[in-house]
């Protein structure tokens, strides 16, 4: 009886042991589809990610390449503006007047444009001369002016927005030298 007893006992272990194993296989099939799951899910997101990087820098390319467009079509006005002047004043010759107040006016639609665009010219004659605002290119020695006031702007300098974008080309006022004072005084 014993040995029927134990018999018994190994073949409820030995069934208790395949209920087991079973149930840890189709725990190990269940763990092993939801990595393949994951793993599926990783590699969509990276594949996303990836075209979404793509996309961002073609976007980021196309906002640079086509960053002035709207500058462009505003300035084709002027250009337009410059071919009719010209056009109008190689027929006619003569009437420098009018070619005067055509290109003027251009000059001044020109000038409308760029302001409206945040490009902001600034006065430099009577004020003190500043490194970062001027570009001094030349001296006027002077006793009527203190030295490094601007006497005279040779070019207009302008801003864009907060930055200057094109310093003002200026001449400066010089202490006249103490040989020329006394020579005229």
């Amino acid at each position: 009886m014993d040995e029927k007893l134990e018999s018994s006992l190994s073949k409820r272990k030995k069934k208790k042991r395949k209920s087991q194993i079973k149930r840890l296989k189709e725990k190990l099939k269940a763990k092993e589809q939801e990595v393949e799951e994951m793993k599926d899910k990783y590699l969509h997101s990276l594949a996303d990610y990836d075209n979404l990087r793509k996309r961002v820098k073609r976007d980021m390319e196309d906002v640079v390449k086509y960053a002035n467009e709207a500058l462009i079509k505003k300035l084709l006005i002027i250009l337009d503006n410059f071919e009719r002047a010209l056009r109008v004043t190689k027929e006619s010759k003569t009437d420098f007047e009018n070619f005067y107040k055509g290109v003027e006016m251009i000059y001044q639609e020109f000038l409308r444009i760029l302001i409206k665009e945040g490009l902001e010219p600034f006065e430099s004659k009577g004020k003190d001369f500043d490194p970062s605002q001027h570009e001094a290119v030349g001296v006027i020695e002077t006793e009527k002016h203190p030295p490094m006031k601007i006497l005279e702007e040779v070019e207009k300098g302008y801003k864009y927005r907060d930055k200057v974008l094109k310093p003002a080309k200026v001449l400066v006022s010089k202490e006249k030298s103490k040989k020329e004072v006394d020579k005229n005084g």
